[in-house]
């Protein structure tokens, strides 16, 4: 009894750890794929999107170097790439969660 009792509070430690930085990663795609959406439209630079995704992964709580959000210009649309991880500390082991979040106009 005391065993499951433990395996059972590992199990709700593990996913109160490890889902919300997905359900986050889901948020910033929707959010990158927006951006996108209406960057050409609305004509904005490389600088603009940068500081409108860096507001938005504020908003998230996710932190993310500068260098880390690549924003590509193609003939037919732009791409936006954020590269980050998260640290993630079980009792037993310590991980990090690594997510490549894109948004892509040229997908829509």
């Amino acid at each position: 009894m005391l065993l499951a009792l433990g395996v059972t509070l590992a199990l709700v430690d593990a996913c109160w750890q490890v889902i919300p930085p997905f359900v986050n990663d889901f948020i910033l795609q929707d959010e990158l794929q927006n951006e996108v959406r209406f960057a050409t439209p609305n004509h904005k630079d490389e600088e603009g999107i940068r500081e409108d995704v860096k507001r938005k992964l504020k908003q998230l709580g996710i932190a993310v170097r500068p260098e880390d959000i690549h924003v590509d210009w193609f003939e037919d649309g732009v791409r936006v790439r954020v590269d980050y991880s998260v640290p993630v500390h079980f009792p037993w082991y310590k991980t990090q969660l690594a997510f490549h979040t894109q948004g892509d106009s040229r997908s829509l």
